[in-house]
């Protein structure tokens, strides 16, 4: 029995959401919500000044390197940064070695939710080996419990392959997650920065192409899509006026980092999609405050220090961040709080077709525990990845724990 003392409620779907009440769970469900809630006999009792309580979080696209990238991130640590950065849930990409794309892969990946706090979602290859090629046993693969298709980062497939694909995912009731970013396009995005650092840029019309080139198969072809962390404004309104069954995603840096925030050459900055411009952040701000972008993905991709710690034009592109997305949103941007929870909660799970608890009496209680209020806090980090831009940073808001199907995960 768990007694969750003036919990501050978020959760637009509920009767109870932006109130403040004491929630009672027991055998795994949420028995009881009111104003004041007398504690049972040997309930374990949670309080904090802030406490704040949101359907738990599922990231998307998480980078997993277990199997064939143990030392960027294997299953254990990714998992234990997740459950310290407030997520109950994790789909990651189809990234190892071999990657996600036969049955056999998937059911490994699954099997390692068991016994653990944070559950695993595998989303499986679009194309064998990822590579752009031939498609996967996208059939076989629905069967073994696939929430959706995609080949991640990588970037190969042509116009004609995102078709066949998108046809046949259409007969299977299967979503694609499409990236619109690529690493070997340049360094950071196109603009002053660029031109006053001397490196290679990332014009903002590569990722309006690439958008043109999803909108126009999924046109052709039907079914539902992601575009998976989209960066600038004409890509959005691009988006938009295409009226498809569409869903956006956005990387939690491109909403509190731009372009000159890149100048000092800080090479945890050096992230695909790139910071973009001043005006593009502000229209990716709007969008999640309106309700445009309902999905905000950590976009975790952690790294060696081999790998990072290089000059500016030889690291490797991405940040570790799963730790930091909730404190860095909250302290380091304007978002409302019910925004940003919901972009981690309510949002993904709908993206991925995945049930996402509702908090009312009556519900299985799957929660992720905060305090909203709680300043200077420096991050716990226990990703192996060494690249995070927030190292030694001091933050508001603090993630207290998780509780999954009544079992309590509170950290130290």
């Amino acid at each position: 029995m768990i007694l969750l003392r003036k919990a501050h409620i978020y959760d637009v779907r509920s009767s109870h959401h932006d109130t403040i009440k004491d929630v009672l769970i027991e055998r795994g469900q949420i028995s009881r919500i009111a104003k004041q809630i007398t504690a049972p006999p040997k309930a374990k009792v949670i309080s904090s000044p802030s406490l704040s309580i949101s359907p738990g979080w599922l990231d998307i696209g998480t980078y997993n390197g277990e199997p064939g990238y143990e030392y960027r991130e294997d299953l254990d640590s990714l998992r234990t940064a997740a459950s310290q950065g407030g997520y109950i849930a994790l789909a990651p990409f189809p990234s190892g070695q071999p990657t996600i794309d036969s049955k056999g892969q998937l059911h490994f990946l699954k099997s390692q939710s068991e016994g653990h706090i944070v559950n695993i979602y595998p989303i499986a290859a679009l194309t064998k080996k990822c590579e752009g090629k031939e498609l996967a046993e996208l059939q076989d693969l629905a069967k073994a419990g696939a929430c959706a298709y995609s080949d991640g980062d990588a970037t190969n497939m042509d116009q004609s392959q995102m078709i066949r694909a998108m046809q046949y995912l259409r007969s299977l009731e299967g979503l694609s997650i499409i990236p619109v970013s690529n690493p070997a396009d340049g360094e950071i995005h196109e603009g002053k920065s660029s031109v006053t650092m001397g490196l290679v840029g990332i014009p903002a019309h590569h990722e309006l192409k690439v958008i043109e080139e999803i909108v126009q198969a999924q046109k052709y072809a039907g079914g539902k899509s992601l575009i998976y962390n989209i960066s600038t404004e004409q890509a959005l309104k691009r988006v938009k006026r295409s009226n498809l069954d569409t869903t956006i995603s956005v990387a939690c840096l491109n909403l509190i980092y731009d372009e000159n925030d890149v100048a000092d050459f800080d090479i945890n900055l050096k992230v695909s999609p790139p910071l973009r411009s001043s005006q593009d952040k502000k229209a990716l701000i709007r969008a999640v405050q309106n309700g445009d972008i309902n999905v905000i993905t950590s976009h975790h991709r952690p790294l060696s220090k081999e790998e990072k710690d290089q000059p500016f034009g030889l690291a490797m592109h991405g940040a570790s961040t799963l730790e930091t997305v909730f404190g860095s949103l909250n302290t380091y941007t304007d978002l409302p709080i019910d925004r940003i929870l919901h972009c981690l909660s309510v949002g993904p799970h709908e993206a991925l077709g995945i049930p996402c608890q509702e908090i009312k009496v009556g519900s299985s209680a799957y929660l992720t525990l905060i305090d909203e209020k709680n300043k200077d806090v420096h991050p716990s980090l226990v990703s192996k990845g060494v690249n995070n831009p927030f190292h030694n940073k001091k933050m508001k808001g603090s993630i207290l724990g998780l509780i999954r199907a009544g079992e309590l995960y509170l950290h130290d």
